[in-house]
């Protein structure tokens, strides 16, 4: 058994969950099993990250991974906007959704006619590299697609994109 002194460095889908966690009014749904997610919320509990209601999963069993089965996170996406009534509901792939190619933008773009929140996919499921692309990701989305339009000027407030709610831990 070799001996390690520090933990991995975390993957582009813990940095785009974790960035996403700081966006008022959202919820993250992953569509994987429910162990990474558990593993997920463990995480970032320990670092002081508050995702309680925030953060959920699908689960998904043998038929969702063999059949490609997405019933589930229709039924999902479906529950959470009726139940939480967020603005927008980040749908995030785990490794496991995304090594076996399940099409969640698809599955966001015919199911958003079906809920009020605006729905958003991420498809990388963790194999684009380290936290930093993830959470390079999430800004460039946010900068792109979720502009607020009611921007009212006020004193000595600002937005920074660069920095999130957790970077002084990494």
């Amino acid at each position: 058994m070799s001996l390690c002194r520090y933990l991995p460095v975390p993957s582009d889908r813990m940095g785009i969950i974790w960035s996403l966690l700081s966006v008022k009014d959202s919820i993250i749904l992953e569509y994987g099993p429910a162990g990474t997610t558990h593993f997920s919320m463990g995480f970032y509990g320990a670092l002081g990250v508050d995702w309680q209601q925030r953060l959920f999963t699908t689960h998904m069993n043998e038929d969702d991974v063999v059949m490609g089965d997405v019933t589930r996170l229709e039924e999902a996406i479906i529950e959470l906007d009726k139940s939480y009534e967020p603005k927008v509901i980040f749908v995030v792939a785990s490794s496991i959704s995304a090594v076996i190619g399940t099409d969640i933008k698809g599955v966001c773009n015919y199911m958003q006619k079906e809920v009020q929140a605006k729905l958003v996919a991420f498809e990388q499921g963790g194999f684009r590299g380290d936290y930093s692309i993830g959470l390079t990701g999430v800004y460039k989305l946010l900068v792109n697609n979720l502009p607020c339009k009611e921007q009212r000027k006020r004193k000595k407030i600002f937005n920074i994109i660069g920095t999130s709610m957790g970077s002084y831990r990494a």
